[in-house]
């Protein structure tokens, strides 16, 4: 997909940019889960992090796609948002060996992704 692949396509960017939201919440739930069965407790969050967002952003983004500007860095930051929103709401609660969710940390994280992602549907949309 070039940078210009929805263009004209607010719907388009809105479940493109959804995907990749979705591709950051798979993949992080999925590092914690395997990390939390095989050790017993989570990963550190920015260690969790890493094991997502780094290699997508070298591997899917730079080397697969040269970083296309304008598309390439909104990808990324999609991919990120759905990650920390798996990881910034979850506490290892040590008395329990068990996740604890915090609601207001969905929250925060929940309506950072939902502006920054109303502001670029918008921006297709008055295109369109």
């Amino acid at each position: 997909m070039t940078p210009d692949a929805f263009k004209d396509d607010w719907y388009g960017e809105l479940t493109n940019q959804c995907g990749h939201t979705l591709i950051g919440v798979v993949l992080t739930a999925l590092v914690v889960a395997v990390w939390c069965a095989l050790s017993g407790s989570p990963p550190y969050k920015l260690v969790a992090f890493g094991m997502v967002f780094l290699p997508y952003a070298l591997i899917v983004e730079w080397l697969m796609q040269d970083w296309l500007e304008g598309d390439s860095w909104f990808d990324t930051a999609m991919v990120a948002f759905g990650s920390i929103g798996v990881l910034a709401p979850l506490n290892w609660n040590e008395e329990h060996s068990a996740l604890d969710f915090d609601p207001m940390a969905f929250i925060v994280v929940f309506s950072g992704w939902a502006v920054l992602l109303t502001f670029r549907v918008l921006k297709r949309f008055r295109r369109g």
